[in-house]
């Protein structure tokens, strides 16, 4: 593979941040299609994408796509503080996909049922909430 080496020219250019020129709207929608996780890591990029995470209009749990080292208590206050913070936002335009995707006997019923509340209360367009039993017959029903 050819790596490209620095020349006189490349050493003087400034970099441009292009995607944080976008309108925000834009900028929603893009993060829209990653889940939340990754999404609210992109507020560490600069002040202006600080709080941008909070409206996005699309939100996606998944305790199985997070990793191992992120256990289930810290999942479940991830997924809390997520929806809280959304709350208190003021410009908060609603969520109109949510998908939370955990393992069944671990999620807490409780936190599954305020977690389904919050986003009914947005008048959600999309909910997708996928259930992985640990026990082959357990259940759950919705609030």
């Amino acid at each position: 593979m050819a790596t490209k080496r620095a020349t006189q020219h490349d050493s003087n250019a400034v970099a441009v941040d292009r995607i944080s020129e976008l309108p925000d709207h834009i900028i929603h929608h893009i993060l829209s299609f990653i889940p939340t996780v990754e999404a609210v890591q992109t507020s560490l990029l600069s002040k202006h994408w600080r709080r941008m995470w909070y409206s996005v209009p699309a939100l996606h749990f998944s305790q199985f796509s997070i990793g191992r080292n992120f256990c289930q208590r810290r999942f479940q206050r991830f997924v809390n503080e997520c929806l809280i913070r959304r709350e208190r936002d003021l410009l908060n335009a609603g969520v109109s996909r949510f998908k939370l995707s955990v393992h069944g006997n671990r999620f807490r019923t409780a936190n599954l049922d305020t977690s389904i509340n919050f986003v009914a209360g947005t008048n959600v367009k999309e909910l997708d909430v996928s259930i992985k039993p640990i026990i082959s017959f357990q259940f759950y029903s919705m609030p």
